[in-house]
């Protein structure tokens, strides 16, 4: 139990380093702020006994990646590739789910439910700021990694990175016609290599043999 805890800081960690360099560049909606969360180590994690099977760096346009799956080609492929995050699908609560499962289960799915709105807002083409969607996924990744065990979260980290990608691909392409500035798409790029490094800690740790 006692490992297990220890195991969902290190998640929630990975994640809210992410969520605090976001706010320095942008305003939140009252929803989607958060207090903090404990204290966390995420800069560290033990090598794993066999390198085999890792992630391999490789260029990606102007920068690198780790993970370079194909991106999504459009907003309804990109909801697709992210189930978890994206498809606005509670979690469900059990009566016999304890009261603090409950309540992690609770706050996971407000962050789904507000998630989900912007999904539709961004769909009507209501929705100035794509970046909203970036921040309130990362809120749906913190709730995840506090609700569940670390073997399940690769998923939602995962999506986290897809979900980023989209963003940062976004940003390049409006940084080519003008419409967007070179900053915007270092802050994009910013953000989905954070999303990708969280991701390879978490495999980092999952690999390592006192798991």
């Amino acid at each position: 139990m006692m490992r297990f805890a220890q195991y969902k800081l290190f998640a929630i960690g990975l994640v809210s380093v992410g969520l605090i360099a976001l706010a320095g560049f942008g305003t939140f909606t009252a929803l989607a702020q958060r207090p903090e969360l404990p204290g966390t180590e995420p800069t560290k994690a033990p090598p794993p006994a066999d390198q085999k099977d890792l992630p391999a760096v490789v260029p990606a346009g102007d920068s690198i990646t780790a993970f370079p799956e194909p991106d999504a080609t459009s907003f309804a492929d990109l909801m697709a590739k992210c189930p978890k995050t994206l498809n606005g699908k509670k979690v469900p609560i059990a009566p016999n789910d304890s009261p603090l499962v409950q309540l992690q289960k609770a706050k996971l799915n407000a962050a789904i439910s507000y998630l989900s709105s912007l999904m539709e807002r961004n769909k009507a083409g209501a929705l100035d700021e794509p970046r909203l969607i970036v921040e309130a996924c990362d809120r749906v990744v913190v709730a995840a990694a506090d609700t569940f065990t670390p073997t399940d979260l690769r998923p939602w980290f995962e999506e986290r990175v897809r979900v980023a990608k989209w963003h940062e691909k976004m940003m390049e392409s409006n940084v080519k016609i003008g419409a967007r500035l070179t900053k915007d798409l270092d802050m994009a790029r910013y953000v989905r290599l954070d999303a990708e490094i969280a991701l390879f800690k978490l495999i980092l740790r999952l690999k390592a043999p006192q798991y």
